[in-house]
This record gives structure tokens, sequence and C-alpha cells, in this order.
């Protein structure tokens, strides 16, 4: 939703939810069309609190199982839509649900068709790490080191930070500390404003590491510098739940 105008965002959510309705009146065979009511069903459903009961009542109530699920008709029997509805689900599977099992066979299937994405290989890669399929992880994370040395495609120089960052994760999960601190490290010198999101996590892992050794004042200070790079989002998340409690295993 547009954060500026949320409003105008949600009464064109509404005009649109009902006309991807009448479209399937019209044609129930037209499976395209669930791309844009599992989108709208998932994303309007994830509103949380009063403001989401507020929606509910006044635009239309989403449904986030509905929308998975009509995503997933769309990636299924989708003419048109299909690998973008494959892309939608994939992220949220991911990003929102943290599904990772659920994710993996369409980052497959989305690298088969789009081999030089960056943004699909390096989520597919996180979420084989997350379920700890190290091997399959290590393999995707040189190829994304192999297409950023040679410049293919968009593998831009300016994605090494993140590539760092996720190679030093995959090493702390597996407990190869002085590997991950290495690469961590690496990804914590980042200065581009843009990927500031990429020190803050960088920052935090370190700051794990260092409970792990344990030197819990090291640890501290690193959570801090997350804190300090940026704000908001996952190392942030990381730094502040650390700083209550110490990481361990």
């Amino acid at each position: 939703l547009d954060g500026n105008s949320p409003l105008k965002s949600l009464r064109e959510a509404k005009t649109g939810h009902s006309y991807l309705l009448q479209g399937l009146q019209l044609d129930p065979q037209n499976y395209d069309l669930y791309y844009g009511l599992g989108i709208l069903n998932y994303y309007v459903g994830n509103i949380k609190g009063l403001y989401g009961f507020l929606v509910s009542r006044i635009f239309f109530k989403g449904d986030k199982a509905r929308g998975i699920s009509e995503l997933e008709k769309a990636a299924k029997k989708g003419l048109y839509a299909k690998f973008s509805a494959k892309a939608e689900l994939f992220f949220i599977l991911i990003n929102m649900e943290k599904d990772f099992n659920k994710a993996i066979p369409l980052g497959y299937e989305l690298l088969d068709k789009y081999p030089n994405n960056p943004e699909f290989n390096f989520l597919q890669t996180y979420s084989l790490s997350e379920v700890k399929r190290w091997p399959e992880a290590l393999n995707l994370a040189e190829k994304i080191q192999e297409r950023i040395e040679k410049g293919k495609g968009s593998y831009w120089e300016v994605l090494a930070p993140r590539h760092w960052h996720l190679l030093g994760k995959i090493y702390l999960d597996q407990g190869e500390l002085e590997k991950a601190r290495d690469y961590l490290g690496k990804a914590a010198a980042v200065k581009e404003k843009e990927f500031l999101w990429i020190q803050s996590l960088a920052f935090a892992r370190l700051g794990m590491i260092y409970d792990l050794k344990p030197q819990r004042e090291k640890a501290m200070e690193y959570y801090e510098q997350a804190l300090q790079a940026y704000e908001n989002g996952a190392g942030a998340a990381l730094a502040t739940r650390y700083l209550q409690s110490p990481y361990t295993r």
C-alpha cells in the first residue's frame, strides 16, 4: 500500500478486487486473474490490529491463506502471469511466511527460467542456508561470486557486500566462526548508502560470533554499531534481541 496515501490505495485495491472477481465470473478458467486476487488477499489480510479491522469493514476482508492459495493457482495454471505469480509467492514464503522448505522448489523453477537474476539467486541461497542444505547453498554462493567477478548481466560489483554477508551467515550457521568473521568484516565495511542494511546485518552477526566466543562486551559493541548503521530492518532486530540476551547456538 502507498504509505503517503493509504486510503487511496485501499479504494483502488477494492475496485481492482471487484473487477477481478467479475472477470472470474465471466471466465472461471482464466487463472491469470488469481495472480491479482492472491496479491490483494494476502497483503490486505496481513494488515493487523485496529487498522486491519477497519480495512476489513470498510473495504474488503483480506485472507492470507486464501491469497497464497490463489497465487498457487496462478503459478500452476496461469498463462501469462505464471512466473509473476511464482516470483511473488517465492518472496512471500521467504520474507513473510519464513516457509523456506516450500519456497525452495519455487526458487529452482525461477532460476531455471531466469538463471541470471541476482535476487532469485540471493534468496534461494539464503533459503537453503536456513534449512541447513549447506552444499547447495555454498554452490549457489560460488556462482554468485563468479558472476560478480565477471560483471555478468546484472551482477554488478556493488553486490559484493551482500554476497560477503551471505557467506558470513552460512559459515556462522555452520559454526565456522573464523571464516564467518572474515566475510562479515568485509561486509561491515560497506559505505554505500543503499547497502547500509547489509552493514547493519554484518555488525549484528559479528556480535553473534563474539557472543559465542564468549566475549560479551565485544559482542555488545557490534550490536550497538548495527543499530547505528541502520535503525530498521533485520540487522536492528537481531541487535536488539541479543543486546537483551546473549546469542547462543
